[in-house]
């Protein structure tokens, strides 16, 4: 058997050969290595932007006055103030060490049901073909100065910077829902915002006292039916007893106990949507206007109702929206104690009855967003809207 030998030469070039790939792996394992940490990097500092473009789209969206939810309104001075809000807070926030930079900030509608890739500037007018249009603050922020996030090692693979931005869109909306707690027992009739004295131009009228309750007056003009504002329920499950002084006085303390929500079908049986109806409790609650026990003036989300049906007699009736009301003042029934505003509470126009006036542009804490476009002074507070995927990164 013939043994073959191995030069010395080979073995050496053999050694040389594994040393030079060892070599070049090192630098192919170092670059990838050195861009792994450079992409974290990149990752932490493009959730540090979109922090700060959430922040500032929220911050612009809390300066939309709520009017643009029925499609029009005052965008110009909407718009400035939206953006000068979201370019402040956009600047609070922190990326890559420095404070970030709003980049673009646009107020218009957005189609939450679809939203478009390319929607800058936002529409101000509502387009054709929007499903579910909603007032909108978009806000892209990026780092100071506006340019890209160097890498450190990144270079290596011949790249030496990524681009380093995020986008947020946030939204109001007319309520479509009423979460519990939120509501005060207090129905309101829906004629008063077809009535001028009260209502104009998406707007209240400002000055204009509104009373509600037992002993209330009618409203002013001629197209309500009924009383402008009756005690209701709200749907109560844990105050007691349905028609009584005490269950009502629960709710004034406790808010609806559980989720009611505004329909589209008014005339729909109660018995067939029971999480939209309300019932309409009208005794005096001599009690509740003698001894009121809240701090006043008192901002409060009610129900809308339909005219008429503030003279109910313990029947229900559907919700068909939510309003923002102040309350100025209680006057008591017959006892001439009277809480509140001084000025109303020295010649008080009515007793056993709440005196205040509507608001607008109020967002309740605790309302949910819902396909509505009536609106009744009551907003949800902004809510970031989804965004098409190749708009995040």
């Amino acid at each position: 058997m013939k043994k073959i030998r191995v030069g010395r030469r080979a073995v050496r070039r053999e050694k040389g050969v594994v040393a030079l790939q060892v070599a070049l792996l090192l630098v192919v394992f170092l670059s990838c290595a050195a861009f792994a940490l450079d992409v974290a990097r990149w990752v932490v500092v493009r959730h540090e932007l979109q922090n700060a473009a959430d922040a500032a789209a929220l911050a612009g969206a809390q300066q939309l006055p709520g009017q643009l939810v029925t499609g029009s309104g005052p965008w110009t001075t909407a718009a400035s103030a939206a953006g000068a809000s979201a370019t402040q807070f956009a600047s609070l926030n922190n990326a890559n060490g420095q404070a970030a930079q709003l980049q673009s900030v646009s107020a218009g509608y957005w189609d939450v049901a679809a939203p478009s890739t390319s929607t800058i500037p936002l529409p101000q007018t509502i387009p054709a073909g929007y499903i579910a249009p909603k007032p909108a603050v978009m806000a892209t922020v990026g780092l100071k100065g506006g340019g890209s996030l160097p890498l450190l090692l990144g270079s290596l693979l011949g790249v030496s910077s990524l681009n380093a931005s995020a986008t947020a869109v946030a939204i109001i909306s007319a309520p479509g829902a009423a979460q519990p707690g939120s509501l005060f027992p207090m129905a309101l009739n829906l004629c008063v915002y077809s009535n001028s004295n009260y209502w104009s131009n998406g707007q209240p009228v400002a000055g204009q006292e509104l009373q509600m309750g037992s002993g209330a007056n009618m409203p002013l003009g001629s197209n309500c039916t009924s009383s402008a504002g009756q005690w209701t329920t709200l749907n109560n499950t844990s105050c007691g007893a349905l028609q009584s002084a005490t269950a009502v006085e629960c709710l004034i303390t406790s808010g609806n106990p559980s989720t009611l929500s505004a329909t589209n079908n008014a005339s729909t049986p109660c018995a067939q949507q029971a999480a939209s109806c309300t019932l309409i409790s009208p005794g005096t609650k001599t009690s509740i206007y003698n001894g009121f026990s809240q701090t006043l003036p008192m901002l409060v989300t009610v129900p809308i109702v339909a005219d008429g049906t503030t003279n109910y007699n313990n029947q229900s009736t559907p919700v068909l929206g939510f309003a923002a009301y102040e309350i100025d003042a209680v006057n008591g029934q017959g006892n001439g104690k009277c809480y509140g505003s001084s000025s109303i509470c020295s010649n008080p126009p009515c007793s056993a009855c709440i005196i205040g006036h509507l608001i607008s542009g109020v967002a309740g804490s605790t309302t949910a967003g819902g396909t509505s476009t009536n609106y009744y002074g009551a907003v949800t507070p902004p809510s970031l809207a989804g965004m098409p995927s190749s708009d995040w990164y």
